[in-house]
């Protein structure tokens, strides 16, 4: 009970109890894993390796191993598979793919590549770094993300999904794809030689109310985005090609909040606005879908007055949703 594992009061116990049944189940940290493993059965059907484990490609210096660690450690106690951390130079200098393509890193086979780093350019300073990726992706390991689901994510096919008639080359339902327009943002493409008529007259907009939008770049993480009056700045000084490598997209106003964010061990309290995730997990061959689950959620917060919105960068404190 609450009351015995932290020696709480009946009084408390029963408040804690109360705050704990309005806070729903997050088990990212089972969810993750649990795909992860289904995803080596899938590969063991095609080899009948006995020294599998799962590489998980981290950063130089990883500072953000702590959530990570958890999901290694859920990996082997409770599905028995081995994790290897490797940086892309180490998987260049270590890793060979056998004549069957099959990946070894230190006598190991790669099941399932887990990137927890790649998706910055500051993760590729040189050669020995792309080396690595492309013995990575020329191999049979499945990965997490595939190449393609990578790019998916980048500002510009976001944007280029929210164009008329793009949605619906990938969803047949009509009404279905009208539902998910509804909530997109407004996103514009930022390249001279392909904006349409209404992509014209955002950027003229944004150089007239810039704090209604946001520049964004092919970037994740936080501190690459651009805001405010440095929109029309940029809008103005940037050449076709550096703007182009931007898109333009509706800023959104959250509802504001009371809030006290803890860094440090230092409290600060103001208003402040949330960003809710949802993790899911997928694993399909592209005509069999094996997982499609929701995974757990990822609930942010920041001050009011903050543009950025990162967790590891500084701009924001992890969070718990309260129902009420």
């Amino acid at each position: 009970s609450l009351r015995q594992r932290y020696g709480l009061s009946a009084e408390s116990e029963t408040a804690a109890s109360q705050l704990s049944s309005s806070l729903p189940e997050n088990e990212a940290d089972k969810k993750i894993p649990e795909a992860l493993a289904k995803a080596v059965t899938c590969w063991l059907k095609t080899s009948s390796s006995n020294t599998v484990a799962v590489l998980f490609v981290v950063q130089e210096g990883e500072r953000n191993s702590f959530d990570q660690r958890w999901l290694e450690y859920e990996l082997f106690e409770t599905h028995g598979i081995v994790t290897l951390r490797r940086t892309l130079a180490q998987v260049a200098e270590t890793a060979v793919n056998k004549d069957d393509n099959t990946l070894c890193i230190d006598g190991h086979d790669i099941a399932v590549v887990y990137f927890r780093a790649g998706y910055t350019p500051d993760d590729y300073p040189s050669e020995i770094q792309w080396k690595g990726r492309k013995t990575l992706e020329f191999s049979s390991a499945i990965k997490c993300p595939s190449i393609s689901y990578h790019l998916v994510g980048t500002k510009k096919v976001q944007q280029k999904l929210a164009q008329s008639g793009e949605l619906e080359n990938f969803i047949d339902d009509p009404v279905i794809a009208s539902e998910m327009k509804k909530t997109f943002a407004g996103l514009w493409s930022l390249q001279f030689n392909e904006q349409l008529p209404d992509e014209k007259k955002a950027q003229a907009e944004a150089m007239e109310n810039p704090s209604r939008f946001v520049m964004k770049p092919q970037r994740e993480g936080g501190g690459n985005n651009i805001y405010g009056d440095d929109i029309a700045t940029a809008l103005k000084s940037m050449s076709d090609k550096e703007r182009a490598a931007f898109i333009l997209m509706q800023r959104i106003f959250p509802r504001q909040m009371d809030t006290v964010l803890v860094r440090e061990c230092t409290a600060s309290q103001g208003k402040g606005i949330n960003e809710l995730g949802i993790y899911s997990t997928y694993l399909g061959n592209g005509i069999e879908e094996e997982v499609n689950e929701y995974a757990g959620y990822l609930l942010r917060t920041k001050m009011e007055g903050v543009d950025e919105g990162g967790v590891a960068t500084g701009y924001s404190c992890l969070n718990s949703v309260f129902l009420s």
